[in-house]
């Protein structure tokens, strides 16, 4: 089978470039070369992981999943069924944590359940001279971590333990984006351990607001993803807690996304 006539039949099982991401991970080439060279002829092997992986892509398993690659912040990171694929949202909170952290000299900055390490590494890249420290209560997900700090060339500090549990210190930010979906919505192919928010989709909240507030240094940050429609839960559990509310971030549906707050 040649490569036009593989792009040809996956393109009637799957929509729009998905083939060519397909057919250009398999092949580890980029998806120009595809077109520039239609007629090179696959190799069986080829040919049969093509076809296995456009009837799992069919069967609605996460182009990511499949490919072993996702993009975020311009960045390539690795990716397994261990570990939450980053979504653009998040985009949103890197950026802020960011965009403050630019405001202190080496800042100390930590990621609440890092997954696959998008959000810690993105912030070391964007601030070389900052101090991140990651934790995650999942071991595969922390072994994810890892291997994309390496491939980033990036060191970060890894912690297994449950939010802040295992934590001392003071930091100047502290971020996440926890598990907030509700334990009826969570979805088919993403680790429910990366998603599952309980029934509410707050579970994770209170334990962070209260861990935090004795890790954040004067003048610190939390700064939180939460769910849409989740704002006024949130911001009473905040309260609670003796947090106040810096700034509110929408995303890029004008959904209220990331909340800053200052203890």
């Amino acid at each position: 089978m040649k490569i036009q006539e593989a792009l040809l039949k996956g393109r009637l099982a799957l929509n729009s470039l998905e083939p060519e991401i397909l057919l250009s991970s398999i092949l580890k080439k980029e998806i120009i070369e595809l077109y520039k060279n239609p007629n090179y002829e696959l190799k069986e092997d080829e040919v049969s992981c093509f076809e296995k992986l456009v009837l799992e892509r069919k069967r609605g398993v996460p182009l990511e999943y499949l490919t072993g690659m996702t993009e975020f912040m311009g960045f390539l990171f690795k990716i397994t069924d261990d570990v939450l694929i980053p979504r653009k949202e998040t985009e949103i909170l890197v950026e802020e944590a960011i965009k403050e952290a630019e405001k202190i000299k080496n800042p100390r900055i930590i990621d609440i359940g890092c997954g696959s390490g998008a959000i810690a590494i993105s912030i070391k890249k964007f601030l070389p001279g900052s101090y991140v420290l990651a934790t995650d209560i999942s071991e595969k997900a922390l072994l994810v971590s890892k291997m994309n700090a390496k491939m980033h060339n990036i060191f970060l500090y890894f912690v297994c333990a449950y939010l802040l549990s295992a934590i001392k210190g003071k930091f100047d930010i502290i971020v996440s984006n926890p598990p907030y979906v509700e334990t009826n919505l969570v979805l088919k192919y993403e680790p429910k351990i990366a998603l599952d928010g309980g029934h509410s989709g707050l579970d994770f909240y209170p334990g962070i607001f209260k861990e935090a507030g004795n890790l954040l240094a004067k003048d610190g940050l939390l700064i939180l993803e939460i769910g849409q429609g989740k704002k006024e839960a949130v911001l009473e559990i905040a309260k609670n807690h003796n947090f106040s509310l810096k700034r509110i971030i929408n995303d890029y549906s004008d959904i209220e996304r990331v909340l800053c707050f200052c203890y």
